[in-house]
């Protein structure tokens, strides 16, 4: 199957105006898969050495899919890891990855690679916040299916 879309002439074409507004994920508890996980580290500015992982849901819910006016919709939950120093792998401390912890538990996967978490099926709860002006979309919990 060839592609509609001339990435050669894409650039000199004549484009319509196009919106100035996305369409947020509305507030609430919304069924959604784990399409995809990574991992990012480094680190800040004062010398502290950071790792977060970045977990990419896919909402399922046809009602949401309609609202937004999209087939798909997806939302990055980024969570901030406590690595234990002398292992370099997650600390289990009491109170340390206390969110990663909690997806583990919605998805039925307490132990095991993080990897098995793709696919797995939750109900996530979309808030909205205000930053730098604008409206933000973020994923504050997440519970069993």
């Amino acid at each position: 199957m060839t592609s509609i879309f001339d990435p050669d002439s894409f650039l000199d074409e004549e484009q319509d105006e196009l919106s100035t507004e996305r369409s947020l994920i509305p507030m609430g508890v919304h069924a959604a898969i784990i399409e995809s996980l990574s991992t990012k580290s480094g680190t800040s500015d004062g010398g502290v050495d950071w790792a977060r992982l970045e977990v990419k849901w896919s909402i399922t819910e046809p009602a949401v899919l309609e609202e937004v006016g999209r087939d798909k919709v997806f939302i990055t939950q980024r969570l901030m890891l406590d690595i234990d120093e002398d292992t370099g792998k997650l600390s289990s401390k009491k109170g340390a990855n206390w969110q990663l912890g909690q997806l583990r538990k919605a998805c039925d996967k307490p132990k095991g690679p993080l990897n098995d978490l793709v696919g797995c099926q939750a109900l996530i709860e979309i808030k909205h916040r205000v930053y730098e002006g604008k409206v933000q979309e973020d994923i504050k919990s997440v519970a069993s299916a």
